[in-house]
């Protein structure tokens, strides 16, 4: 018996010497923050709605070396910028004419909250990942279904640069109420804070 709790131990011990990474991925538990901004974009098929920025907070935590939970509160802004509309009104017989801006309905504006699912290629929590989600989105301004709830499903992939700096691109779609925008591509650049704890084995 002696013997068998030897090599048992002596195959444990020769394991993790060979992958010491499997250790340190025990006993840390790692936490991030992050905040992102970048651009709401059109698909390649399109839809009316004009081009805007968005902002981003999340948070994650890793549960296994390759493996996070994210959770992220976005808000998308489109035609916050675009130009007023005037149209040439006709003189009547009496009173006045001219030209009058057409006011229009303002920005549209949506704010989600999701939570994804990334799975990294390494280990150490850098290079390529992927991810996949869903989430509420609330319609906080638009001029056909302002105040509207939908579900958000999205799925998309990024890089971890160095330990700080993140680049994603991710495709959303909104799924309930048809309003546009149904379809977005979100491109963001953030800077990420990461927080190591040691944790029993």
């Amino acid at each position: 018996m002696r013997c068998r709790d030897l090599a048992a131990s002596a195959l444990i011990a020769g394991t993790l010497l060979a992958r010491p990474d499997a250790l340190s991925a025990q006993s840390d538990a790692a936490a991030y923050l992050e905040l992102a901004v970048g651009m709401a974009l059109k698909p390649a098929y399109g839809e009316s709605y004009p081009e805007g920025p968005m902002v981003s907070a999340r948070v994650g935590r890793f549960l296994l070396p390759h493996a996070a939970m994210r959770l992220e509160v976005e808000l998308q802004s489109f035609g916050a910028g675009e130009p007023p509309v005037f149209l040439d009104a006709p003189c009547p017989l009496t009173g006045p004419c001219g030209r009058y801006e057409v006011q229009g309905a303002g920005p549209i504006r949506m704010l989600n909250a999701l939570a994804s699912f990334q799975y990294y290629e390494q280990a150490d929590r850098r290079g390529f990942y992927v991810l996949a989600g869903f989430g509420p989105q609330l319609l906080a301004s638009h001029p056909d279904r302002a105040r509207a709830v939908r579900l958000a499903v999205q799925a998309g992939a990024g890089a971890s640069l160095a330990t700080v700096a993140v680049i994603e691109a991710r495709y959303q779609a909104s799924l309930g109420a048809r309003a546009e925008p149904q379809h977005v591509v979100l491109i963001s650049v953030s800077l990420r804070y990461t927080r190591r704890s040691r944790v029993p084995n």
